[in-house]
């Protein structure tokens, strides 16, 4: 396949032209953009980090890309600070001069210099992978499907794709996206600059477009579909789901299909289904950690019973990563901030989820700096600074009855952590030792509705990490593996004379549970 082309507005003004264009920044984590000229270290440090072509030769390529994407147009090339998936690149295309016919020559003299040096150059953004397909991404296709469908529902906030290229014999031997630059600069590198109405602002912002997201549903949960027509790209009329990848690149005897077409499920029927096709992977792959998913279905299961989980709940469009790095914003005045750009759409990180997910509190604009953004039990805890619970506070005179119940309460936090894994799969050390920790805390709100599983957590020396172990109640148990249920045991007695932070959790899934969600 080669490239496609979509519906773009005439050249002139087709990008939103920053003033200065330095302060721009594209993509997750990424700084200024620096001249060619000017990049060898920085070059040299993502060369090494993501064992990737040295900026140097990779900007040849890049000219004859632009050779062949905007002919004799004058391009400027500069070295961007990419993300961890993507590598980004910022063009600057200078139009060439309108050819003249010499009888207007003389009548426009006076008028061309008048206009001499006014004519804008377009700003835009070329992004290719850093290396070889990652496991999550699912390919530029999709990421073209997610953007275009994010432009249509939330406007200029999205950047516009401009041309992307798929052929595996382009000039980069992999597929790349052009895409307009966005003006604005990264909210993450002037947090820290702004004032505390500055900070305000910026959760108006956020609460704003989360509000715009949750106004897109489904009723099927998933991954967009890419379609094979230009006009059809940002249609809602043609949308259409895939269910989320299971499976996984190093498994070469797995032969069931990773993604398949989605269908209008309920979100325990989701959850479920989910926990059912990793188990059967899992069986087939590493079955001592099966009780992990046969543990994540009886969680979603009284998700339901303690009615969390509604039959009639749609699934929303969400960006998964919604954090300030991902935000560009213009600021207006001391109090004021306006947003210019929501950035990577990432088919890996936006889709349709269920409601919990897309009701998730942004209670990082009221986190200490280096806590961890994903450790959901940060939203539940009251600021130590005066200015920090401010923005807590605003948050929640801004955000409905409904959303708060979502955001606070400790089973639906607990969820959040699930569907990660429901979605993602479970590949490292980390992984099995946060599910354990799931399970456990969950354990620690609910000690008397056990998960009608025993557990024994144990350490693998030979695999070199934490396992979990069913015991059938009427499986024959001896040496050190009783020592171990007795261990168990006492931990059960230890869960239920309540630690302080159980105690904690409990009174906040009281007060949550206490009014109905709807």
């Amino acid at each position: 396949m080669g490239s496609y082309d979509v519906t773009i507005p005439a050249t002139d003004s087709a990008i939103l032209v920053s003033p200065n264009p330095s302060t721009n920044t594209h993509d997750t984590y990424q700084s200024d953009d620096k001249p060619i000229d000017c990049v060898s270290k920085a070059s040299t440090s993502s060369t090494a980090l993501y064992c990737q072509e040295p900026f140097g030769t990779f900007e040849k390529k890049v000219t004859q890309v632009c050779a062949i994407e905007f002919g004799n147009s004058k391009v400027i090339i500069k070295h961007m600070d990419g993300g961890s998936y993507n590598r980004v690149t910022a063009l600057t295309v200078c139009p060439p001069p309108a050819k003249l016919r010499l009888s207007w020559l003389c009548s426009l003299i006076p008028f061309l210099k008048s206009r001499q040096g006014l004519v804008e150059p377009n700003e835009y953004i070329l992004r290719n992978l850093r290396s070889p397909k990652f496991w999550k991404e699912w390919g530029m296709p999709y990421d073209v499907r997610v953007l275009a469908f994010a432009r249509a529902h939330l406007g200029s906030i999205v950047p516009q794709i401009i041309r992307w290229n798929i052929d595996a014999n382009n000039m980069l031997s992999q597929p790349y996206m052009i895409q307009e630059r966005l003006p604005g600069q990264n909210l993450d590198k002037i947090w820290k600059t702004l004032t505390l109405a500055q900070k305000k602002s910026a959760l108006h912002i956020v609460v704003d477009i989360t509000k715009k997201l949750q106004t897109i549903t489904s009723n099927t949960p998933g991954v967009l579909v890419p379609t094979d027509d230009p006009q059809c790209i940002s249609s809602d009329a043609s949308t259409q789901l895939c269910t989320f990848k299971v499976g996984h690149p190093s498994t070469m005897t797995w032969t069931k299909e990773w993604s398949t077409p989605a269908t209008q499920q309920t979100t325990l029927e989701f959850l479920q289904e989910q926990a059912d096709r990793w188990h059967d992977y899992e069986g087939h792959v590493d079955p001592i950690i099966l009780p992990y998913w046969r543990a994540f279905r009886k969680l979603s299961q009284k998700l339901q019973e303690m009615g969390l989980l509604r039959d009639d709940d749609m699934f929303y469009f969400c960006h998964l990563d919604l954090y300030p790095r991902n935000l560009l914003v213009e600021i207006v005045d001391e109090s004021t901030l306006k947003l210019t750009g929501l950035i990577d759409w990432d088919a890996a990180y936006a889709h349709f989820c269920p409601r919990f997910v897309a009701y998730r509190a942004p209670f990082w604009l009221w986190q200490e700096d280096g806590v961890d953004e994903w450790d959901e039990m940060l939203a539940m805890t009251e600021p130590t600074n005066p200015d920090l619970a401010q923005l807590k506070r605003l948050f929640e005179q801004l955000a409905d009855d409904r959303w708060k119940q979502y955001a606070f309460s400790p089973e639906y936090a607990l969820a959040r952590r699930m569907f990660k894994y429901l979605r993602d799969g479970m590949f490292s050390n980390d992984s099995y030792d946060d599910v354990e920790n799931i399970i456990e805390e969950w354990q620690k709100l609910h000690f008397d509705e056990k998960l009608d599983l025993e557990y024994v957590f144990h350490h693998d020396c030979n695999k070199d990490k934490e396992h979990v172990t069913e015991i059938e109640t009427d499986s024959d148990t001896s040496g050190e593996c009783d020592e171990e249920i007795e261990e168990q045991e006492t931990n059960e007695q230890e869960i239920q004379e309540q630690e302080p932070r159980s105690m904690e959790l409990i009174a906040m899934s009281s007060v949550m549970l206490g009014n109905s969600i709807t």
